[in-house]
C-alpha cells in the first residue's frame, strides 16, 4: 500500500520601507531675534516651521542663509548657520552672524539646506524674516572692542597687540603705565604719569588709549606716547578715586569716564559720567548719576554704558546725541556687592561678577524692558549662576567675537586663579545660563586690587580668544591665556577644575616692575650616562619676581630634551656621543 505525501511551501515576502528624500518648504517667522544688529559682529536667530525633521539631522554646516533687499529678490550676501536648535514640532531656530559686507539698512532673510539623509529644504518664496542692519564698521569687532580696566589694543587688520597695564589701583600711589606687546615683536616701555593711574581703555582702530588717574588727571596716549593731559570735572571722592573708570566706544571714537561728585553740591548724586571726544580731545560737561557708577563697559550696538557701583544695582546708562542722559537701574536681590559689569556684545548677554559669593549674574539685554523714571528701571530674563567648589570671581571680561568665551578672576587672591567661561551663542529666548566653565591657576602670580585688572580680546592675527590678567599691583607680569585651550584641558573627575597645569595654554610677559635678580636654578646633575639607555634628570628653579618659569636648553648634546614646564630632562645617548657633553 502506498501513501502519498504532500509538502507545502510557504514563501515569505519581506517588504523594506525606505524613506525617500524629499524637498520641504519652510515658512519663516517675520521677526528675527534680535531684530537688529551690526554687520560682521552681531549673531541673530532666524526661526521657521516646516523643516523635514523626520529625514535625518539638520546641522549648521548644511544650512545657508541669504539676505536680500526685497523678499524673493537676488541675494546680496550669504551666511553659514552657527547652530540649529529645536523649538517645537517642525520649528527650528538657526543662528548666524550678520555678513560683514552689508551696508546699514533693512534686509530680508531666507534659508536653504539639506538633512543627513539627503532631503532638501528652502524658504517659501514669499516667506522672509526681516532684519535691520544698524551699523557697519571697518574694524569688524570695532563696536565690540576689548573692555576692562586693563586696556588691550588689538588692531582689526592685524599686527602687534599691546596691553596698557596701570601701575596703580584705587587708593594706590604707584605712578606710570606699562605698555607691553603680547603679540608681535617683544616690546616694553613705561609711560610716565604725574599721578597714579587706575584704569585704561583703548580704541584699537585709531591706536588711541585713555587712562584715568585717582585725581582729576585724564591721560590721552597715542601709540605708546603720552600726548595730552586733561582735567575731569570731578569735585569729590565717592571712595578711593576721583576718576574711577573709563571705557571707549570705538564706533563714535568717544571715551566715557566715571567721576566722583561732591554729595553736598550735587545731591542726590555722588558720581557722574563725562564724555571725551577723541576726535578733538575735548571733554563734555558732566552728567550726574542717581545710581553709583565706577568701573565701566560700553555696548556700542545697544547704545548703553554698563556699570555697577559697588552695591547690588546694575546700571544701564544711555547718552543721547542731544546730550541728555537716560539712566536705568536693576537691583539684584539679595543685598550684595557686584563687581565688573560687561556683556557679550554679539549676543547681548550681560554679566556682573558678585564680590561677596561665587555667583555670576547673567541677563539677556535683547529681551530687556525699560520703565522711565529718575532713574528708570530695567529688567530682563536673568539668573545668578553659582560656581561649583566655591570659586568666587569679582572681575570678568568677554573676548568679543564669535567664540563667546570669557574669563573671570578674584581679587586679592594669590596663585593666579582664573575661570574660563563658555557663554551661550544665542539670545532672545529664555533665561541665559553658562554652557561650561573650568577653573585653573598660574603658579607664582599675585593677587590684584580694585579695579579689576582683567581684559579679553579676539586676536586679529590668529583668530583665537584670549584672556589677559596681571600679577600684583603694580603689575610685575602680564599673562595671556588661550581660553579655548584651557577649556579643552583634562579636568579633575566630577569637578570644573583643570587636572594639573594650564601653563601650556599661557604666555607670561615681563612688565619691568619685578626685581632685576635672575631666577635661582637648582641642579645637581647626574654625571654618567650609558649609550642606548634612557638618561633622566630634573632642573628646578625659583624666582623672586613671582613669574612662572619656563625651561630651555641653550646648549645640549643631540637628542637631549627638556620639558619647558617641569624642567625634566630626557636623553638616550648613542655610542658616537661617548665622552664629555656640555649642557
Amino acid at each position: 500500500m502506498c501513501r502519498q505525501s504532500s509538502i507545502r511551501l510557504f514563501l515569505a515576502v519581506v517588504f523594506a520601507c525606505a524613506i525617500v528624500p524629499l524637498h520641504a518648504q519652510v515658512a519663516m517667522n517675520v521677526s528675527i531675534q534680535p531684530s537688529s544688529g551690526i554687520a560682521g559682529v552681531t549673531n541673530v536667530n532666524a526661526i521657521g516651521s516646516g523643516f523635514p525633521v523626520d529625514h535625518g539631522a539638520i546641522t549648521p554646516a548644511n544650512v545657508t542663509l541669504s539676505l536680500s533687499s526685497s523678499c524673493g529678490g537676488p541675494s546680496m550676501a550669504t551666511a553659514p548657520g552657527l547652530s540649529v536648535t529645536a523649538v517645537t514640532g517642525t520649528q527650528r531656530r538657526v543662528s548666524f552672524t550678520i555678513p560683514q559686507n552689508l551696508v546699514a539698512g533693512n534686509y530680508f532673510v531666507t534659508l536653504q539646506g539639506t538633512t543627513s539623509d539627503g532631503s532638501s529644504f528652502s524658504s517659501n518664496p514669499n516667506s522672509c524674516s526681516e532684519l535691520n542692519v544698524t551699523h557697519t564698521d571697518a574694524s569688524t569687532h570695532g563696536s565690540c572692542a576689548a573692555k576692562g580696566p586693563l586696556a588691550v589694543s588689538a588692531p582689526p587688520s592685524g599686527g602687534p597687540v599691546n596691553v596698557f597695564a596701570p601701575n596703580g589701583c584705587w587708593n594706590c600711589t604707584k605712578t606710570g603705565i606699562e605698555a607691553v606687546t603680547i603679540e608681535g615683536a617683544r616690546f616694553h616701555t613705561t609711560i610716565a604719569t604725574p599721578a597714579a593711574v587706575n584704569s585704561c581703555a583703548s580704541n584699537p582702530t585709531t591706536g588711541k588709549t585713555v587712562c584715568v588717574a585717582n585725581n582729576n588727571d585724564i591721560y590721552v596716549i597715542n601709540g605708546t606716547s603720552l600726548s595730552k593731559t586733561l582735567q575731569s570735572a570731578s569735585d569729590g571722592y565717592p571712595g578711593e578715586c576721583k576718576n574711577c573708570g573709563v571705557a571707549i566706544n570705538p564706533v563714535n571714537n568717544q571715551a566715557v569716564i566715571s567721576i566722583g561728585l561732591d554729595f553736598n553740591k550735587h545731591f542726590p548724586a555722588r558720581t557722574g559720567l563725562q564724555v571725551l571726544d577723541l576726535n578733538t580731545d575735548t571733554l563734555s560737561n558732566f552728567f550726574p548719576t542717581r545710581n553709583a557708577v565706577a568701573e565701566l563697559s560700553i555696548d556700542s550696538l545697544r547704545g548703553f554704558v554698563l556699570s555697577t557701583g559697588g552695591d547690588n544695582n546694575y546700571s544701564l546708562l544711555s547718552l543721547s546725541a542731544d546730550g541728555s542722559l537716560k539712566e536705568f537701574g536693576n537691583v539684584i536681590p539679595p543685598a550684595q556687592e557686584l563687581g565688573t559689569a560687561t556683556d557679550d556684545c554679539s549676543t547681548g548677554i550681560a554679566l556682573a561678577a558678585n564680590e561677596t559669593n561665587a555667583n555670576l549674574l547673567l541677563a539677556d539685554l535683547t529681551q530687556a524692558t525699560f520703565t522711565p523714571g529718575t532713574p528708570g528701571q530695567w529688567s530682563a530674563p536673568q539668573q545668578s549662576f553659582t560656581f561649583q567648589d566655591g570659586f568666587a570671581g569679582t572681575g570678568v571680561a568677554v573676548a568679543q567675537g564669535n567664540s563667546h568665551l570669557a574669563i573671570l578672576i578674584p581679587e586679592f587672591v594669590n596663585g593666579g586663579q582664573f575661570t574660563v567661561i563658555q557663554l551661550p551663542e544665542e539670545s532672545g529666548i529664555g533665561t541665559p545660563s553658562l554652557v561650561d566653565y573650568v577653573a585653573a591657576n598660574i603658579p607664582g602670580f599675585s593677587g590684584t586690587a580694585d579695579p579689576h585688572a582683567i581684559s579679553a580680546y579676539t586676536s586679529p592675527n590668529d583668530g583665537k580668544a584670549y584672556g589677559v590678567m596681571v600679577s600684583g599691583a603694580p603689575a610685575t607680569a602680564v599673562a595671556r591665556v588661550d581660553l579655548a585651550c584651557v577649556l579643552a584641558l583634562p579636568r579633575i573627575a566630577g569637578h570644573h577644575a583643570v587636572a594639573g597645569s594650564a601653563l601650556s595654554c599661557i604666555q607670561i610677559f615681563d612688565t619691568g616692575n619685578g626685581p632685576s635678580a635672575p631666577p635661582t636654578i637648582t641642579f645637581n646633575p647626574r654625571t654618567n650616562a650609558t649609550s642606548g639607555l634612557l638618561f633622566q634628570d630634573r632642573v628646578t628653579a625659583t624666582d623672586v619676581n613671582t613669574f612662572s618659569l619656563r625651561f630651555r636648553l641653550d646648549a645640549a648634546p643631540d637628542g637631549m630634551e627638556i620639558n619647558s614646564a617641569t624642567g625634566d630632562l630626557q636623553w638616550i645617548p648613542s655610542r658616537s656621543q661617548a665622552g664629555p657633553q656640555n649642557v
